[in-house]
């Protein structure tokens, strides 16, 4: 998990946002899917653990929120189902 936040918040898409001297709309696009796998991939290994289910509960509500899902579990960017 560290290492996909890790990727995920590289100051690399944050650069090519800038718009010195230019910006690259893929950079910045890959670099919110990194972060939108990070969340997926925490919300996995949370969900699986040995938490409490109150905890469980919290965690998928912040996932659900960082990510943007639908009533389904369907993420309204990139498609991607939670479950």
């Amino acid at each position: 998990a560290r290492g996909l936040l890790d990727r995920a918040e590289h100051s690399c898409q944050m650069w090519w946002g800038s718009n010195r001297p230019m910006w690259d709309i893929n950079f910045i696009h890959m670099g919110l899917l990194d972060q939108l796998r990070t969340v997926v991939n925490a919300y996995r290994a949370i969900n699986k653990s040995g938490a409490s289910e109150e905890t469980k509960r919290e965690y998928y509500y912040r996932t659900v929120v960082a990510v943007g899902l639908d009533d389904n579990g369907q993420c309204a960017v990139s498609g991607w189902m939670l479950n």
